[in-house]
């Protein structure tokens, strides 16, 4: 009996004790972190043809913007490193236009098929919208359509580096 007396006593206490708190609101944190770095990326070749992710900004960019710092290859630390894609005359202020529709992410770019320089160029070109794709929120599941100035646009694509 007096265990029983004992345990609702303790029960009761802890029950009244809770009886001043309040409830509260929901409270908005704001957008979860994602966990990745920021800084524009873009993906480079080392000596040994291997991609490089770089990031020569410190802010979170678009996939244009992306795409004209490895076209105009303007990251003066990268050292060896270097890009299978070269824009010859085209001003690197003209905007490449990308449009997301599913999972797939189509980019116009203002070159034709020739100034990128085989497998390694289509890539860099690849991991790099990817990247900044899956930097600002989107599937990593998704894939890429290149289209050029002249010659058919690339299959459907996804990084090799990416996920590893």
């Amino acid at each position: 009996m007096k265990r029983t007396a004992s345990a609702l006593c303790v029960l009761l206490v802890v029950l009244l004790t809770g009886c001043t708190v309040r409830p509260s609101g929901v409270f908005d944190g704001g957008d979860a972190a994602t966990g990745i770095a920021k800084g524009t990326p873009v993906y480079l070749l080392d000596s040994e043809g291997d991609l490089v992710l770089r990031r020569p900004t410190s802010s979170l960019g678009t996939i244009g913007q992306a795409l004209r710092l490895l076209f105009t290859g303007t990251d003066p630390d990268a050292g060896a490193l270097h890009s299978r894609v070269h824009l010859g005359s085209v001003p690197t202020a003209l905007d490449i236009p990308a449009t997301i529709s599913g999972d797939t992410i189509t980019v116009r770019l203002p070159i034709p098929r020739r100034r990128v320089y085989g497998a390694k160029g289509i890539d860099q070109i690849v991991c790099t919208v990817l990247a900044v794709h899956i930097q600002r929120g989107g599937s990593p599941s998704s894939q890429v359509v290149l289209t050029f100035t002249t010659d058919r646009p690339t299959e459907p694509r996804t990084c090799p580096v990416l996920g590893q």
